[in-house]
């Protein structure tokens, strides 16, 4: 068998001949010695080399791996972030949970978790959902769907989702392939007449005084506005976005989801409260409510 060390060129002699002691070598035979030695340093960087690129060259940014597994996290910044799908990667596990709805007795979001099929070298945008922050009248609903509020209501959550078409390209919404349910906002009357807001896929509460909360966005059209026949109807809630409450008192928010809830039922002094957003996967995977912040979480195996 050829000797790999002739392959490479380093031996100008045998290789039994490297067996002969020190003192009755030849000049030729010191040479061939002291080659192989050179050689295997050099061997032994080489073949390190690839090992350090692999581990610090190959992630996606934003990501860790531990021992098998690489994830990634992603948590709200009010803008699309994107993730990078590795060459190689055709599945990845996602979890994702929605914002909670605004206001004291607000709606949580859902929390879901699917394994989804993606096409490697592509981006995926992941957009995480905000709460709104309710500390001064005419609320804002959160980022990505939440619905907005005026007067004390509280405003919607956000709900939070994977795609593959990016914020304001034609298509975005159709594109999303997991989306976790944003809570509805709080209605709010007098004291003890508070509507707690749905959660996300739940009707809101109605007031003390019978004004009717929004109902939830469903798999096939959002909520419907609070509407008993005693105040102002609320608004529906549409694909994506939750109805808003924008009366002009007490009335909470649709939280934003597959489909929006629908806003509250509002008059003076009291008003129902809003209707979560419903949650997708494409495995139809069931979604739990949870008070955790909003966020994606990616992982895959290497």
């Amino acid at each position: 068998m050829i000797s790999t060390w002739r392959i490479l060129g380093l031996l100008e002699d045998s290789p039994d001949s490297l067996a002969i002691p020190s003192d009755k070598a030849s000049p030729k035979m010191h040479k061939n010695r002291a080659l192989i030695a050179s050689g295997a340093s050099l061997a032994a960087l080489l073949s390190a080399a690839p090992l350090a690129f692999a581990d610090s060259g190959q992630l996606p940014e934003g990501c860790t791996q531990k021992e098998s597994t690489v994830e990634c996290t992603y948590e709200f910044t009010g803008d699309q972030q994107v993730f990078h799908v590795p060459d190689g990667v055709q599945k990845i596990q996602v979890k994702a949970i929605g914002a909670s709805g605004g206001g004291y007795h607000h709606g949580q979001g859902a929390e879901v978790s699917d394994t989804l099929t993606v096409e490697s070298g592509k981006p995926l945008y992941v957009i995480v959902g905000g709460k709104p922050s309710n500390d001064s009248l005419d609320s804002k609903g959160g980022f990505n769907g939440g619905g907005n509020a005026q007067g004390w209501g509280g405003a919607g959550g956000g709900a939070t989702d994977v795609r593959t078409v990016a914020l304001g390209e034609v298509g975005t919404l159709d594109s999303r392939m997991i989306i976790a349910g944003g809570g509805g906002g709080a209605g709010v009357g007098y004291p003890g007449c508070d509507a707690r807001g749905g959660d996300a896929g739940s009707d809101g509460s109605a007031s003390c005084r019978g004004d009717a909360g929004g109902k939830a966005g469903t798999q096939s059209e959002g909520g419907k506005g609070g509407n008993a026949g005693v105040g102002r109807p609320g608004e529906d809630g549409t694909k994506g976005s939750g109805g808003n409450a924008t009366q002009g008192n007490d009335a909470g928010a649709g939280g934003g989801g597959y489909y929006g809830g629908g806003s509250g039922e509002d008059r003076e002094l009291s008003g129902g409260a809003g209707g979560g957003g419903s949650s997708y996967t494409i495995n139809n995977a069931s979604p739990r409510i949870t008070d955790e912040s909003a966020s994606v979480t990616i992982s895959y195996p290497i």
